[in-house]
C-alpha cells in the first residue's frame, strides 16, 4: 500500500509507466523516413538483382552473363536432355 500510495504521488496519475522524452514532430518524420530507406535498402536490391538475371541465359541465374533468355519463365530449360534423366 505504502509503495502505491507513492507511485501516486510521484506521477499524479497513479501508473507505473515509464516516462519518456518529448518528440517533436520532425524527429517522427525522420524515424519514419529513416525506417522506410532501411526496408528498400534492405529489399530493393536483392529484388533487383533477381529480376535482372532471371533473363540471363545460363543454367543458373548468376554472374557471367551469357546473353538474353526467356527460358526460366517458359520451362523450355527443363525439358532438354541433359535435364531429363
Amino acid at each position: 500500500m505504502a509503495g502505491s500510495q507513492a507511485n501516486e504521488t510521484k506521477s499524479g496519475e497513479g501508473s507505473d509507466m515509464i516516462r519518456s522524452l518529448p518528440r517533436s514532430g520532425s524527429y517522427n518524420i525522420g524515424f519514419i523516413i529513416y525506417v522506410v530507406a532501411f526496408y528498400i535498402f534492405l529489399f530493393a536490391p536483392p529484388l533487383f538483382v533477381t529480376c535482372v538475371l532471371a533473363f540471363n541465359d545460363s543454367d543458373f541465374p548468376a554472374l557471367p552473363w551469357y546473353g538474353f533468355s526467356l527460358d526460366w519463365f517458359f520451362f523450355r530449360h527443363c525439358t532438354e536432355d541433359r535435364f531429363i534423366q
